[in-house]
């Protein structure tokens, strides 16, 4: 397995996950090799997990917003065996936002699920299949 993450993303993961957690939940981040970033707890039970992500875009500069399969389908099958929610955190240049949409759903265009080949920062070529969700299903965290 490849790791793309660095201890730079971790940081930025946590910061992340802090302004989202505000004062009504907690975190822990997951280790580095998980596939999802975070668990989240509420009164101190467990109520979620989240994947997080840090774009230098603003949030409608593209209609949708991509994961990995993999990640999918692992926070999905997580959340129902555990009866807790899946949230995708994105921490944009406009703001922060989340989704928790994990039902099968598809765009205006009638497609869900792609493989995109693509070279990621790290030079490294992804061809691996993703999941787009459409920007709209996200909401923006109220500060």
């Amino acid at each position: 397995m490849i790791i793309h993450e660095t201890y730079k993303d971790r940081v930025k993961e946590n910061l992340v996950l802090s302004r989202f957690c505000g004062d009504i939940l907690t975190f822990k981040q997951l280790p580095q090799l998980s596939r999802l970033d975070a668990m989240l707890y509420r009164n101190g039970q467990l109520w979620g997990c989240a994947e997080v992500k840090c774009r230098g875009v603003m949030h409608d500069e593209f209609r949708h917003f991509f994961i990995t399969l993999e990640k999918w389908e692992e926070g999905c099958e997580l959340a129902r065996r555990l009866h807790i929610k899946f949230l995708i955190l994105v921490q944009y240049r406009d703001g922060l936002f989340y989704s928790n949409e994990t039902g099968k759903r598809k765009d205006e265009d009638g497609r869900y699920i792609k493989q995109v080949t693509c070279q990621n920062r790290n030079g490294y070529v992804d061809n691996d299949f993703m999941i787009h969700i459409p920007i709209y299903l996200f909401k923006r965290r109220r500060e």
